[in-house]
């Protein structure tokens, strides 16, 4: 554990791990095996990982957090918040933990659906270019193979826990490999209230949790992902009067909606009903910023002075852009998510980071800030540098960000320039310009587009480096599952 130890101590424990790892490597056959290069490999990550916390640390400002806590909330779209220039105050309570936080404004998720992101977060990896993802009828599973944040951390000495909303989030998606303990709805045919859990329910299960595991001897990770903003959009009835000046007046003239929740391409809305849509799911926003509130000024009030924070979403909503009505996308309504970092002691030096980032960036930042070596190979790079004042052409390299379904893709440059493949056709866009993807230029920029779909194939050609069984056992679809699915609004055969 790297928490606030010696320098000689840390080193020795790691130079211990890597050994173990090599030996229990070579006896399971792990597809993530460890050869004497390997090991040379972990223990040079040993010496990089401590002199990069050392230069976030040494000047004083932040100390070494013990814990973390990872908050993720579901189809949260980041322009809906207020520390994001949302014309509601949807969310004064993020605000002021964005004020504490390192903020970044350009954080981009790895799809558009809920299993296949929450995946990417907890390995570093792309869902589908890096094979982490299995499907059977309407649901989507990480493989068991893969190797996760929390095992890692929990290999490290941590308490892990993970309390999570709904089907989507639950063990049996695979979500949970690696976590000790884990909180989620139940699946039994035992169980027949098939609702989501509220984010009153999540905070009420975190306080008893930490109330009993906070403050021993280990560190801990715990995970929560609240669901609330996610449709049919039913805030609590006394959330029902906020912005209810913005009510409609009228029902306005009807369009037709791709509506992936109801299996429809084609389905009408008038604008009165879109505009309640949408004040309702920014009313979820607000109960989930209470419920934060809550959870931050009681158990977790105590635990900030040594407690890493992270927030963000799994993915964001069209709410009528492009004319969708939910996600399973790749627009950036869908894709762009808020992502706070917030260390123990001051407020960061430069608080709000505009250079572009993405969700697989988690996995190995958590890692550097909790100084624990990891060679896995992975797509993420570490925020760190980036958060100690790097540039963003001296904190994380140039790149091509990747969001992804086995059908569609998104590639987005450095310089904000967006290209969608859908078999044999294309979408580009300027970001910079055209935020929220109005004006299709695919008709030009040829040379970027090439580019852009070379810089895919060399993504592809590298997912060589991530081997895996050529055998998955594919899950159960149970009815208990599918009532869990329609619970969220979801039409299911």
């Amino acid at each position: 554990m790297g928490y606030n130890q010696p320098v000689e101590k840390i080193f020795t424990k790691y130079c211990g791990v890597a050994l173990q790892r090599a030996e229990q490597a070579r006896k399971m056959d792990h597809p993530y095996r460890f050869t004497k290069i390997r090991c040379k490999e972990y223990l040079s990550a040993i010496l990089l990982s401590i002199l990069s916390g050392l230069s976030l640390w040494s000047c004083g400002q932040q100390q070494n957090p013990r814990n973390l806590v990872l908050i993720t909330i579901d189809t949260l779209r980041a322009d809906h918040l207020t520390p994001y220039g949302s014309k509601r105050n949807t969310s004064p309570f993020l605000e002021k933990l964005a004020r504490e936080s390192f903020l970044f404004e350009d954080a981009v998720s790895q799809c558009g659906t809920t299993p296949q992101s929450l995946s990417s977060i907890m390995t570093g990896l792309y869902p589908y270019t890096d094979d982490i993802i299995t499907g059977n009828g309407p649901f989507n599973f990480l493989k068991r193979s893969s190797i996760t944040l929390a095992q890692i951390l929990k290999e490290n000495g941590y308490i892990t826990h993970g309390i999570t909303s709904h089907i989507q989030a639950a063990p049996v998606t695979g979500i949970n490999l690696g976590f000790g303990t884990f909180d989620a709805v139940d699946v039994s045919p035992k169980n027949k209230n098939y609702s989501a859990r509220s984010a009153e329910e999540i905070t009420d299960l975190a306080l008893q949790w930490l109330k009993d595991n906070a403050n021993k001897e280990k560190p801990f990770f715990l995970w929560l992902h609240y669901v609330d903003p996610h449709y049919p959009y039913a805030p609590p009835k006394e959330y029902k009067g906020y912005f209810a000046d913005e009510e409609p007046s009228a029902e306005g003239e009807t369009r037709f909606y791709r509506f992936d929740e109801r299996k429809s391409s084609a389905f009408p809305l008038t604008a009165g009903k879109l505009q309640r849509m949408t004040l309702n799911y920014d009313r979820e926003i607000l109960y989930t910023d209470r419920s934060l509130e809550f959870l931050f000024k009681k158990e977790l009030n105590g635990l900030l002075k040594d407690t890493l924070v992270i927030f963000s979403a799994d993915h964001g909503e069209a709410l009528g852009n492009h004319d969708m009505i939910t996600h399973n996308d790749v627009y950036q309504a869908i894709l762009h998510v808020p992502l706070f970092i917030r260390f123990p002691g001051k407020r960061p030096p430069r608080a709000r980071i505009g250079a572009p980032v993405m969700l697989v960036d988690l996995f190995p930042t958590i890692f550097e800030m909790l100084n624990i070596p990891s060679d896995l190979p992975i797509r993420g790079k570490s925020l760190v540098p980036l958060m100690s004042g790097g540039t963003k052409k001296k904190g994380v390299e140039r790149r091509v960000r990747l969001a992804e379904y086995p059908d569609r893709q998104a590639l987005i440059s450095d310089d904000g320039i967006k290209l969608i493949i859908r078999g044999e056709s294309r979408q580009l866009y300027d970001l910079k310009r055209d935020p929220y993807e109005s004006s299709d230029l695919s008709w030009n920029m040829q040379d970027v587009q090439d580019m852009l779909v070379e810089k895919y194939a060399g993504l592809k050609k590298e997912s060589r480096v991530f081997e895996r069984p050529e055998k998955e056992v594919l899950p159960k679809v149970t009815p208990e599952m599918i009532e869990q699915l329609k619970s969220l609004g979801y039409v299911t055969k």
